[in-house]
C-alpha cells in the first residue's frame, strides 16, 4: 500500500492475489473501491483482470484518463479518489464526474472504455464492465494495474479492496478482499443461510 504510480510510465504498478478457497460458488456482482492520493486524476488509467482458476476469464477499465475529450486532451486536473467505489450499478459515470473535487465515498460507474489512454474521449463506447465477471467461477486471480498517462503530477495508490458476491445454492456468500500494492489482503467473510419456508 501507499505505492507511486510512476508519471508518466504506461507500465504502472500492478497488484495480484488468488482466491482457491471458493469452489463451487458463482460470481454474481463486483464493485471496486480505490483509494488514491495527489496527481492528476485525468493521467490515469486503471485495468482489473480476471482470472478464474482452470481457464478463461475477464476485465473492467475501472478508469481510463477520466474527463478526456476532443477538447480537453488532459482529462480533469483534480488530485485523488478518496475511497471512491466503482460500481455498474451507480448512477453516474466516472469518466464524466466534472472534476473540480471527487466528494469521499461516492460510488461511480466504471469507465468501461476499452480504448488506448492515448486516443481515449469521453464519446467512445463503454464495454468492459465489472458485471463482465458475473457468472464465473469465484477461484481465480485478480489483477489490479494502475498506470499514469501524462507528465507532470505524481499519483499515490493509498489501498484499494474488491467487495465480491459469490452465490452457491443454497447459502449465499460475500467475500471482501482488501488490499495495497505489496500484496497484504486481508478477508472477512459473511454467510446468510436461507430460511426454510414457513409451513
Amino acid at each position: 500500500m501507499n505505492q507511486e504510480i510512476p508519471d508518466n510510465d504506461s507500465s504502472g504498478i500492478t497488484s495480484t492475489h488468488t482466491v482457491n478457497s471458493l469452489g463451487g460458488y458463482t460470481i454474481t456482482d463486483v464493485n471496486v473501491t480505490i483509494n488514491v492520493s495527489g496527481g492528476q486524476n485525468g493521467d490515469l488509467f486503471a485495468k482489473l483482470n480476471y482470472a478464474p482458476l482452470g481457464g478463461g476469464g475477464g476485465y473492467c477499465i475501472l478508469l481510463n484518463r477520466v474527463g478526456r475529450t476532443g477538447l480537453e486532451p488532459f482529462g480533469y486536473e483534480d488530485a485523488g479518489f478518496s475511497n471512491v467505489t466503482l460500481d455498474d450499478s451507480a448512477a453516474i459515470d466516472v469518466h464524466v464526474y466534472g472534476g473540480g473535487f471527487v466528494p469521499a465515498h461516492t460510488s461511480y460507474q466504471p469507465d468501461g472504455r476499452d480504448v488506448s489512454p492515448s486516443t481515449v474521449k469521453s464519446i467512445d463506447p463503454r464495454t468492459a464492465f465489472l458485471t463482465t465477471f458475473n457468472g464465473m467461477s469465484a477461484n481465480g486471480t485478480w489483477t489490479l494495474t494502475f498506470s499514469d498517462w501524462a507528465g507532470d503530477n505524481t499519483s499515490t495508490l493509498v489501498n484499494w479492496s474488491l467487495d465480491i458476491q459469490a452465490v452457491p445454492e443454497p447459502v449465499t456468500t460475500a467475500l471482501m478482499i482488501l488490499g495495497g500494492v505489496f500484496g497484504t489482503f486481508q478477508f472477512v467473510r459473511y454467510v446468510r443461510r436461507r430460511k426454510a419456508p414457513a409451513a
